[in-house]
């Protein structure tokens, strides 16, 4: 890769993170989720002195910045661990986030921002982390490739592959406090220390090997899988050859990571669980006999490789070069035994995520392609077909268009090429075992709420004004059959017509025992639906297992801000029970 392309690149990543990635925005922080717990290592070490890692100290902060969320803000990475709570997640990515961590906390300084760990220049150095760590990672890629095949287009046609078709795009701009980019950096490294180990024979390539090499175990253990890719780059060597190299000059860098990583790592484990060594993961199992699940990932239409990143699959067109090049079997096998295991996890729909990891790998794979490929032109075209495919598919998770949990065959062909964000709650008609639905078309019906002003169908509809806060409200019994076994879920479907000025439209759908309401659900109309024209909308929410024959479900519509008006029409209440084929239950 030329310094020009080099350049590009990382002027490209950072220009789709400043027009397409908010920073700064109550409910879309850089730091969420998985990566709350990999990143709260370094604000509990240098700003809260929590040399215990209890983390007593975050929900304070965490409610600062993340006030929607009512949930306990310790139940996002505290888990229970003998007779305490750890931390579940390994330490490895705090390492690599600390010279941007320490860099926004001098910015935080400099700004008069609050020094927390979590304002807005916190924030924005872990956004600027992955994407300088994606980077590094494909500058290391492009060498390893350029050493196996000699050819400057496949290693362009690899890393752009890569970057634009595949979902490094996303955890590299849009989710990068995960730790998914961070682990493509790591294993990257690693194999490009074992390609320049196996080259030349020096010990310091192997001491780097080695050390990039924990740096993999220390951010996600299972990625011990990875390094059987190592042996596509075995060549055979003399021990007593690398022992003889061995002096300061030539080993104190990668001695210096090693003892970097083990003080770091060992430290952090052994104050929380009082062991060097411990699956901190107390949470969730594999579930080996679920191959269908395997099947979902591949095939599916929920996140499957199929429908959402094709340009994976084309290395399969290559296979027959294992022929020429035997240790290319190393890659496949790689590639396949992490998308099995992942599979076979509790959480199965985290494998197409954690190929991120594996870049690498695919990356080396597509290069060998294109090289092979006596039809070049027809690969190109293809790739350039499939990262569309991506690029829209991508877009259309970030924006709710689609589900990444449940979108069905035919959900996925309906919104193929939608681009507006719309209100659905998507349920595979496939796996649906009982099913009521109630309709209401206000025709019958006589009360303020109710008017003949506007209608979807037939004459009458409900509707909302600044003198009406609440319509169109029913009470439904809950069916006998939500209380089987299966997933009982809820529905709500309509139509609704709001004006220019009514932004903030609720349906509420709340089921109660007696006078005791046990679960609230609210769908909010809000600026996503246009104005002026009947626009269809679903919200639901699955059912608790509590529900019981018997039990009431109240729905209603409620203008809080006692907003101009809105009309609504055709609205139908669903109970259903689906079989859970589709769930992530762990089973």
């Amino acid at each position: 890769m030329s310094s020009r392309w080099k350049a590009g690149t990382l002027l490209f990543m950072l220009a789709m993170l400043a027009f397409l990635r908010p920073l700064d925005q109550p409910h879309y922080r850089i730091l969420v989720a998985d990566g709350l717990g990999y990143y709260s290592y370094l604000p509990a070490t240098f700003i809260y002195q929590d040399h215990t890692y209890e983390f007593q100290w975050f929900p304070e902060v965490y409610k600062r910045y993340y006030p929607a969320n009512n949930d306990d803000p310790l139940n996002h990475f505290m888990v229970q661990y003998g007779a305490r709570k750890i931390n579940l997640y390994y330490p490895g990515v705090a390492l690599l986030q600390l010279p941007f961590f320490l860099t926004g906390h001098l910015l935080a300084k400099l700004t008069t921002q609050p020094m927390d760990g979590f304002s807005w220049p916190y924030q924005l150095l872990m956004a600027l982390s992955a994407i300088f760590y994606a980077w590094l990672a494909l500058l290391l890629l492009d060498k390893i490739i350029m050493a196996i095949t000699q050819s400057k287009q496949a290693a362009l046609f690899a890393i752009l592959c890569l970057l634009l078709g595949t979902n490094l795009f996303v955890y590299a701009i849009f989710n990068g406090c995960y730790s998914h980019v961070y682990s493509f950096f790591a294993i990257t490294a690693c194999y490009y220390a074992a390609q320049r180990f196996f080259m030349g024979k020096t010990v310091k390539a192997f001491l780097f090997m080695g050390a990039f090499a924990l740096l993999v175990i220390t951010i996600r253990p299972v990625n011990l899988l990875t390094l059987t890719g190592l042996l596509f780059f075995y060549q055979p060597f003399s021990i007593s050859k690398l022992l003889q190299q061995i002096h300061i000059k030539a080993t104190w860098q990668p001695l210096l990571i090693l003892v970097a990583l083990l003080f770091w790592s060992f430290r952090i484990t052994l104050l929380q669980t009082g062991s060097l060594v411990a699956n901190t993961y107390t949470v969730g199992h594999f579930t080996w006999h679920r191959w269908d699940h395997v099947l979902m990932n591949l095939t599916g239409f929920q996140s499957g490789v199929l429908w959402y990143t094709p340009i994976l699959l084309l290395p399969l067109t290559a296979i027959g070069s294992i022929g020429k090049n035997w240790r290319l079997v190393w890659l496949y096998l790689t590639a396949i035994g992490m998308f099995l295991v992942y599979g076979f996890w509790w959480y199965y729909n985290i494998a197409p995520r954690t190929i991120v990891d594996i870049s690498s790998v695919f990356g080396i794979l597509l290069a060998v392609t294109y090289k092979e490929s006596t039809r070049k032109r027809l690969l190109v075209v293809v790739a350039i077909i499939g990262t569309a495919l991506f690029q829209l598919k991508a877009y259309q998770l970030r924006k709710g268009i689609l589900n990444a949990n449940y979108t069905h065959a035919a959900y996925y062909r309906q919104m193929f090429f939608e681009l507006h964000p719309v209100n659905r709650f998507p349920v595979n008609p496939d796996y649906i075992v009982r099913l009521s639905e109630i309709r209401e078309n206000f025709e019958a019906l006589s009360s303020a709420d109710i008017t003949s002003q506007q209608a979807y169908g037939g004459n009458k509809s409900a509707h909302l004004n600044t003198g009406i806060e609440y319509a169109a409200s029913f009470k439904y019994k809950v069916p006998a059959f939500m209380q089987f076994k299966g997933f009982p879920k809820i529905k709500v479907a309509f139509r609704i017509k709001r004006n220019d000025r009514m932004n903030n439209v609720h349906v509420v759908y709340a089921l109660s025992h007696g006078d005791s309401v046990y679960h609230y659900g609210v769908g909010y109309v809000n600026t996503i639906v246009p104005a002026n024209q009947w626009v269809y909308n679903e919200f639901g929410t699955d059912a608790p297992k509590t529900i019981r024959e018997g039990d009431y479900l109240n729905v209603y519509f409620w203008n809080p801000d006692h907003q101009s008006e809105a009309f609504i029409d055709d609205l139908t209440t669903s109970f259903i029970l689906t079989n859970g084929k589709d769930e992530i239950t762990g089973d």
